[in-house]
This record gives structure tokens, sequence and C-alpha cells, in this order.
């Protein structure tokens, strides 16, 4: 048994489809699984991620466009097919927002089981497994076909194995933020192209009068700005600058409350019992902040294009008034996220 991961990071793309993959061959190298990765090579891709956990990377070139100029499919599957043969892949890990039902044919008869990951549920899949964690929680019924199974929903959440044991201090930790140092925990993923950090920084100066707080301020390795943020943290005692941090879980155990989009670390702050503010940065996001809000795991703020610093600044007050609500959040996070999906969902795949 030998896997594969297809998956792409670039600064547009950013870093989430390839950390939850990263995450997925982690726990796969614990059962002694080897696993390598397949990777169109970019200039800013992260693939020093990949490296860095000690996985082996094979890239496409695949500078070939269609007649649309647009991603080749049928010249990306010729090549991953040729990699999969070589390297006698038996499952096949895809998690890819280009690739659908015709590249996944076209590969589906190499392989003893052919893996989706989506959360857009936009196109048909021809797959054995399909995983989608994300919220709300999408019919694939029409989209795949019979012999399909489908994991959804947040029980499968990919986190790192970090993050069960730093929960269990989380979880013992009753006492509200009433009671508590404030903390906050800021990431907005790998590239942050819209600049929502510097937002946040602006918003935290501003209640720098006021009110005595602490912040961990996370930033990716494709910020364009992590320089002039590192140097704003730099200038400020209570700001603490980390950049594409090895241990998330345990910074985040130490933080009580969060700042960030709604993407994969919305889960793993539920997994970790933070209340939090979320502000969409892509399309695919706003149904994700919204379904949080109405479950009251966090607060949308709303889509980033028309948030200002004065409106995060505004929220974050009206949350710590009522911080038994704010204790809510957290008791609704811990208990929608064990921390365990990692296991569930390779159960599924050996």
């Amino acid at each position: 048994m030998k896997f594969a991961f297809r998956v792409d990071s670039s600064y547009q793309i950013g870093s989430g489809h390839l950390m939850r993959c990263i995450t997925l061959a982690k726990a796969l190298k614990d059962k002694n699984i080897e696993s390598i990765f397949i990777s169109i090579k970019n200039k800013d891709d992260m693939s020093s991620l990949i490296k860095k956990n000690n996985f082996k990377i094979l890239n496409i070139n695949n500078k070939k466009k269609d007649k649309k100029n647009s991603f080749s499919w049928k010249f990306d599957a010729e090549e991953t097919q040729k990699k999969i043969k070589d390297e006698k892949i038996s499952h096949l890990i895809v998690d890819h927002y280009e690739i659908d039902e015709k590249w996944e044919k076209y590969l589906y008869k190499d392989l003893k089981k052919l893996i989706v990951i989506d959360d857009l549920a936009d196109r048909r899949h021809f797959c054995d497994t399909l995983l989608d964690y994300s919220l709300p929680i999408k019919n694939y019924l029409k989209l795949v076909p019979s012999h399909t199974e489908i994991l959804a929903g947040p029980k499968f959440a990919l986190l790192d194995r970090s993050f069960i044991k730093e929960r269990k201090k989380a979880k013992q930790q009753k006492e509200n933020l009433k009671n508590k140092k404030l903390t906050f925990y800021v990431s907005f993923g790998a590239s942050d192209f819209t600049q929502e950090t510097e937002k946040t920084l602006m918003a935290l100066k501003k209640l720098g009068n006021s009110l005595s707080f602490k912040a961990n301020i996370i930033v990716g390795q494709n910020n364009k700005q992590k320089k002039y943020i590192e140097k704003l943290c730099s200038k400020e005692v209570a700001f603490s600058y980390y950049e594409q941090p090895e241990k998330v879980a345990s910074i985040m155990s130490k933080s009580n409350f969060g700042i960030g989009s709604p993407g994969t670390t919305t889960w793993e702050r539920c997994c970790m019992g933070l209340p939090s503010i979320l502000i969409s940065v892509a399309d695919n996001q706003i149904e994700i902040g919204k379904a949080c809000n109405k479950l009251k795991i966090a607060r949308y703020l709303g889509d980033s294009k028309k948030i200002s610093s004065n409106d995060l600044k505004d929220l974050i007050l009206e949350m710590l008034k009522n911080p038994t609500k704010m204790f809510e959040y957290k008791q609704v996070g811990l208990k929608l996220i064990d921390g365990i999906g990692t296991r569930r969902v390779l159960s599924k795949l050996i």
C-alpha cells in the first residue's frame, strides 16, 4: 500500500489544501504507510513544507493550457499517471478545485482506491471516497457514483495529531475570559492577499488604550507583507510575531480569542475551544462563516472587502462585554471538533 497526494499550493491557492494533505500523510506515516506528493512547480509554491516533513515530491511542469487558456486536465492527468505507475501507487488522494470526474476517470483504472477532498460541491467526481468536512454539510449524492462513500461534516476534520494533546489543556480550563488574561490568536492563512492581518493589528492597537491584552500574530511564508507585519509587531510589547510556526497547537493553547478567516484554521480553533471572529477572504468561505455564526461557534463579521478595522474593534468589544457568552462559544466548539477526525478518515482509507 502506497499513497500519493495530487495537490498544489501558491500565493493565490494558499496553503490550506496542502496542509490538510500533509496532516493526512503524517498520520499514514505513523502507520508505516509511505506517501509522496505530486504538485505543479510554481515560483511561489510551498513545496518547502512538504520537504520539511520529509516527504518526497514529484513536480508536474504543467505550463500547457487548453483552448480557453486554463488548466489542461488531460495533460495533468497524463503526467500524474506516469508518476503513479513509476512509483507503484495504490491509493491516490486528490485535493484540487480544477480537477473533476474527467481527470479522475482517466486514472481510476490504475488505482486500488481514489479519494477526493473537496468543499465546493460544484462539479462531478468519480472516486471511491469523497471527504468534505466543512460547513454547511453539502449534498454530493448527485455528484458522485453510487459506490462512492461520502465522509461529510466536521467530525472528519483533518487536524494534526498535536491538537489532541493540547486540546486536553484547553478542556481543563473551566474559567471564562473574565478571569483570564486576554490573548488573541490572529491567523489569516499562508498568503493573506487581502491584508487582513494588518487590518487586525490596527484594530488591536485601537483597543490598546482601554484594554490589557497579548496577541499571537501568525503569518504564512507567502505573505508578501510579512516583513512589514514583523516590524509593526516589534514596536508593540503585546504582539508576538510567528512566521509559519510548526507548533501551532501549542501557540493556540496559550490563546483564548481567535481572529481569522473561515478556512482550515476554523476547525483548529474549535478543537482548542477558541471563541472567534471570522472574516471571509474568498467566496467559498462566506457560507462557512455564516454556518459557524448560526451554530454559535464563532461570530462571522462579513466579507473582507466590506470590513474596516473599526468594525473589527467594535465587535471585539461587544463580545468581551459578555464573557459568559464567550464561554458558551468555547464549549460548542469543543463539542463540535473532538480532534480525532484524522483517525476517523484513516480508518476508512486503509
